[in-house]
């Protein structure tokens, strides 16, 4: 259906430029002008550029509107032409209403990558054998041997004195006295004195 009327497009485009030629109704230039112009309307239409043909058929329309203005074209000529372009407009118009917009699809957004969880495997420790420290032995402190005392440094031993004898009583009666001193040699003072008294 599209490809008909584009058909029918290219068809009115080309009436319209054949319309134009060697008629008395218009002057060459304003002719050559219009021709030129349908020409461009025709290619884009042949090319499914309905768009394009819309802009280039507005030029066509200014082309001729300035020939109506500067008597290039009789109003009667004019009128005819218009008519042909209006027609030409409408196709083109329609055409560009049936092609579909372009759909424009949203960009998938990347889904996120689902992370996962790493299992961390704990590393076990290798208990460390702390090596035992060697005690160093304390030193052992010997007694030091006094020195036997020689035979010159014994102590003198102190001798005591024996005790002094007392001589014996007499049996026979009578006063006695009797003195006695005692020297001994050697370290000790003796004295000793006796008295007895007897009755017979």
């Amino acid at each position: 259906m599209r490809r008909l009327r584009a058909g029918i497009v290219l068809a009115a485009a080309l009436a319209l430029a054949g319309c134009s030629a060697s008629d008395p109704a218009i002057d060459d230039s304003t002719a050559q002008t219009l021709d030129d112009a349908v020409v461009a309307v025709a290619e884009r239409a042949s090319a499914d550029d309905y768009a394009g043909a819309l802009t280039e058929l507005d030029a066509l329309q200014a082309a001729l509107d300035a020939a109506l203005a500067g008597d290039g074209v009789t109003d009667e000529r004019g009128a005819a032409i218009q008519a042909e372009v209006d027609v030409v407009r409408a196709d083109l118009t329609a055409l560009v209403a049936e092609v579909p917009a372009p759909v424009e699809t949203p960009a998938e957004e990347p889904s996120p990558e689902e992370e996962t969880p790493v299992e961390e495997t704990p590393v076990e420790e290798a208990p460390v054998e702390e090596e035992p420290e060697e005690e160093t032995p304390e030193p052992v402190e010997t007694p030091e041997e006094e020195p036997a005392p020689g035979p010159e440094e014994t102590a003198p031993v102190e001798e005591e004195p024996a005790p002094a004898e007392s001589e014996p009583a007499g049996e026979a009666p009578g006063n006695g006295n009797g003195n006695g001193n005692g020297n001994g040699n050697g370290n000790g003072n003796g004295n000793g004195n006796g008295n007895g008294g007897g009755r017979g």
